[in-house]
């Protein structure tokens, strides 16, 4: 059975074409061994709340930075990778535990993920990327707001395709966890 020509062109006009790129969810080891290293700096465990609750499940869908078209949509998950990254620090740091008695809320107010990539070469990489996360945190004893920030650009060739973007929502991260943990009795150094 043969498909005829048009209608094959407009399924594939209709469906667009998406960039799946290969992201990692944990911490880069350097971090997690920074988040390890304030372990006991800080009473734990606590209870991690989002808040939209739906944050730690959010997936954007978007172009690269300056491009226009389909061709360049990408799914780009600034809400599972933050949440994911925030938790696993808190967690090597002071456990975390959905019946702590201290809750930890973090309201987000914006998170924004931006990138350019190139296709020249035989897959699409991420040459710049850059995280904005704004957000509002209570800990049960405090509240505060705190806007973070990372860019970053790539130098040489990366060792994977996304890395230049997962070190930013590395930074953006660890940023606000070790906020956190200050807030929470414990002091530790930024690297």
């Amino acid at each position: 059975m043969r498909i005829p020509a048009l209608v094959l062109v407009a399924a594939l006009a209709g469906s667009g074409c998406r960039v799946h790129m290969p992201f990692r969810f944990q911490l880069a080891p350097r971090v997690a061994a920074e988040a390890a290293a304030s372990r006991g700096t800080a009473a734990g465990p606590v209870a991690l709340r989002w808040v939209p609750a739906d944050f730690p499940d959010r997936v954007d869908v978007q172009g690269a930075s300056g491009y226009i078209g389909s061709i360049s949509r990408t799914r780009i998950p600034t809400g599972v990778a933050i949440a994911t990254r925030v938790r696993e620090y808190l967690e090597a740091a002071v456990g975390v535990d959905p019946k702590a008695a201290r809750v930890v809320t973090i309201r987000v107010l914006e998170a924004k993920s931006s990138y350019a990539y190139s296709a020249s070469a035989k897959r699409p990489t991420v040459d710049r990327g850059r995280c904005a996360l704004r957000v509002d945190v209570d800990d049960g004893a405090a509240r505060w707001s705190e806007s973070y920030y990372s860019s970053d650009e790539r130098g040489g060739a990366p060792p994977t395709q996304t890395e230049v973007l997962d070190g930013v929502w590395d930074e953006v991260s660890a940023a606000l966890a070790r906020d956190v943990l200050r807030r929470l009795g414990g002091a530790p150094k930024a690297p």
